[in-house]
């Protein structure tokens, strides 16, 4: 209790079939590119707050930092 709390509204029942635009890895090469997959993420909450939305994309300033490899 009175902690910030992550994380994502999932619709587990969704049948989708992976793409370019939809998958957002930094390389833009995804194994899963033409997979079909159910199960989908529809809203990531960072902290309490709203951060990203499927159908509005990333919202607000970005939260966290590059770590680099």
């Amino acid at each position: 209790a009175g902690y910030d709390a992550d994380m994502v509204i999932w619709d587990d029942q969704e049948n989708w079939t992976a793409s370019h635009q939809e998958v957002m890895h930094r390389n833009g090469v995804s194994p899963y590119v033409g997979s079909s997959l159910t199960g989908r993420i529809e809203q990531t909450f960072v902290r309490g707050s709203l951060v990203w939305d499927r159908s509005a994309g990333i919202i607000g300033q970005a939260q966290g930092k590059l770590l680099a490899r």
